[in-house]
């Protein structure tokens, strides 16, 4: 099984971020809650040969995996900047949406398209998965069962850093993951017309502020 069952599931696990409560009291109003099961996954999906050559060195050997994103002990060391506009948001927003339809949708290549090329390296086979098992499962949708679908439930927070992305916390329902919200730190980069995502900062439970019953959207 890759690791590309990311974003909230398999990534807040893969980066050791685990449910969080409420997103900061001091963040901004959310961005409008949406249901990924309301977009469609249509972004063109990333040629699997070119994540073969991501993942794979001469020989079908693994390549190296990238270190994953540097952990920070508290919602206070998360990186800060200005306000994002209301283009930004919407902008990122769509982005986290389409994300999400296509992990619901099992479409991965589809998911990594949304996914800048050193985000995608990081998220490869696992070890001892072979060249032509990698193939075959990025070539097949895995659909997940309605029960297990991922709801978006806002992004809060959105802020311009110094080097010009953008930064949101993120919350989602994710069923496999426990009743309560489950929370990351995203960055996305603009690439052309649209944003992509292009980090994740691991946050652990301790680091978000709040419990309990989570802000209504």
């Amino acid at each position: 099984m890759l690791r590309v069952w990311f974003l909230v599931s398999g990534a807040l696990a893969l980066l050791g971020v685990v449910a969080v409560g409420n997103a900061p009291a001091a963040a901004q109003q959310a961005s409008p809650a949406a249901s990924a099961a309301a977009v469609a996954c249509t972004v063109a999906p990333r040629p699997v040969d070119q994540l073969i050559g991501f993942w794979y060195g001469p020989g079908g050997t693994p390549a190296a995996t990238p270190p994953a994103g540097s952990p920070v002990a508290s919602a206070a060391e998360l990186p800060q900047g200005e306000p994002a506009d209301a283009v930004a948001v919407a902008a990122i927003t769509a982005t986290t949406q389409e994300v999400f339809a296509c992990v619901n949708a099992g479409e991965f290549a589809r998911q990594l398209a949304l996914y800048t090329d050193r985000l995608t390296r990081q998220f490869g086979p696992q070890h001892g998965e072979t060249e032509a098992q990698t193939r075959a499962f990025v070539a097949t949708p895995h659909p997940a069962p309605p029960d297990q679908r991922v709801t978006v439930l806002g992004l809060h927070d959105a802020r311009v850093l110094p080097d010009g992305r953008v930064g949101a916390l993120l919350e989602v329902n994710d069923p496999t993951q426990g009743p309560a919200p489950q929370t990351a730190f995203i960055v996305f980069v603009r690439d052309g017309d649209r944003w992509l995502v292009d980090e994740f900062v691991p946050l652990p439970t301790a680091a978000t502020p709040g419990a309990g019953t989570p802000p209504p959207y």
